[in-house]
């Protein structure tokens, strides 16, 4: 009887070993597996994150490339349009400075625009009076890289050489012209000086007469 009971004792020692080795392989292979997820996910992440950063240069690269190429010719034409526009806002200020100045003091005025140096010079009529009609001797040169294209005086003669003298009456009168600054880009800014009320407009282009 008592070899009986053992046996069985032993057989449930046996199973219950058997369970629990069971257990223990898997649990093992559990931890295993969760392991290998984690070296997976692990793995992923690196080689993800890798590829973002190469990426990431590879735009960088090409961004400071085509900034590189583009920029300048962008600043550049942007300054040379900001020169000419200056140059004849400045310009058209002095020749309606000039007309307001003549008919104020009830002088003659003369505007002198040298087309070789690119200057300009508003002063009496006289070669003595440099500084008629209330401190109206102005003088002074258009912006770097501006030039006179043009200057065309309505209803008179050509003027000889690169010299041109424009008028201002006592009685608001101006010399009728047309005025073109260029700018080293090729652009093209106008000042029309009307008659007879000496009206002094500017346009951003070429104006021909006969507009």
């Amino acid at each position: 009887m008592q070899s009986a009971e053992r046996r069985v004792q032993n057989a449930e020692l046996k199973r219950n070993g058997r369970g629990r080795s069971f257990c223990n392989l898997r649990s093992a292979l559990c931890n295993l597996h969760s392991t290998h997820s984690a070296l997976c996910t692990l793995h992923s992440a690196l080689c993800t994150r890798a590829f973002t950063l190469i990426e990431l240069m590879v735009v960088i690269l090409i961004l400071a490339f085509a900034a590189s190429v583009v920029y300048p010719r962008l600043s550049g034409g942007l300054i040379e349009r900001e020169r000419l526009r200056a140059s004849v806002n400045q310009l058209a200020a002095v020749a309606a400075h000039g007309r307001d100045q003549s008919a104020a003091t009830q002088q003659p005025l003369i505007l002198t625009l040298d087309m070789d140096l690119s200057a300009y010079r508003l002063a009496g009529a006289s070669q003595d009076d440099t500084d008629a009609g209330g401190g109206a001797g102005l003088h002074g040169a258009l912006a770097e890289g501006v030039t006179f294209r043009s200057v065309r005086l309505t209803g008179r003669p050509e003027q000889p050489g690169k010299i041109v003298q424009l008028r201002f009456t006592p009685e608001g009168w101006a010399d009728p012209a047309i005025i073109q600054l260029a700018g080293s880009d090729g652009d093209v800014n106008s000042i029309v000086i009307t008659a007879p009320a000496g009206r002094v407009e500017t346009y951003p282009s070429a104006v021909s007469g006969d507009e």
